[in-house]
């Protein structure tokens, strides 16, 4: 009789713990979801870049000399240097200039191609190595104006070998903007 009595007695706890657990088991709440839509980002040779540009970084005309190579670089904002004997003829030069459009006030960063990676030729194959691109805009980060708009240059180096074969020398290379 004692053992149907203590075992009725504690029938009673087993159900009220085994609710009282059950209910710490699970619960529920609410979570947000946020998404912000911007305006893409997007470049494009500058048509206004007051320099001579469509999308063309431009060293000009060049003689090279015989028996010494040269680099031929360009700056940023517009300056033609060289440093060995080549002789640069007075002609169009100058950065490629772009024009930046995305969301007023956002951070983009540049991106130039690595040293290396860019060749220039002529049409008989002949090659020439652009190097140490160079933008106007300062920093890796640059902002959007008020507007959505920036604009940069960039600038490069042109590596011409002693007694480099004449003709006209074309190639491309990629710019672009990301972002922050």
């Amino acid at each position: 009789m004692k053992k149907k009595i203590l075992l009725l007695l504690c029938l009673p706890m087993l159900i009220v713990g085994n609710e009282s657990l059950a209910g710490q088991a699970s619960s529920a709440g609410d979570a947000n979801a946020v998404a912000t839509i911007s305006q893409p980002v997007s470049l494009s040779p500058s048509e206004d870049g007051g320099l001579v540009s469509d999308g063309t970084l431009t060293f000009g005309i060049i003689i090279a000399h015989d028996t010494e190579a040269d680099v031929i670089t360009i700056t940023p904002s517009g300056n033609r240097t060289h440093s060995g004997k080549a002789i640069l003829v007075t002609s169009s030069f100058g950065p490629t200039v772009f024009d930046v459009t995305g969301a007023a006030g956002a951070s983009y960063t540049l991106v130039l191609p690595n040293n290396g990676t860019v060749t220039i030729a002529n049409y008989a194959g002949s090659r020439m190595q652009v190097n140490n691109f160079t933008a106007s805009a300062v920093g890796g980060t640059s902002v959007l104006g008020g507007d959505g708009k920036a604009r940069f240059s960039v600038g490069g180096s042109l590596s011409v070998a002693a007694a480099q074969p004449n003709g006209l020398y074309t190639g491309t290379f990629p710019v672009g903007v990301n972002y922050q």
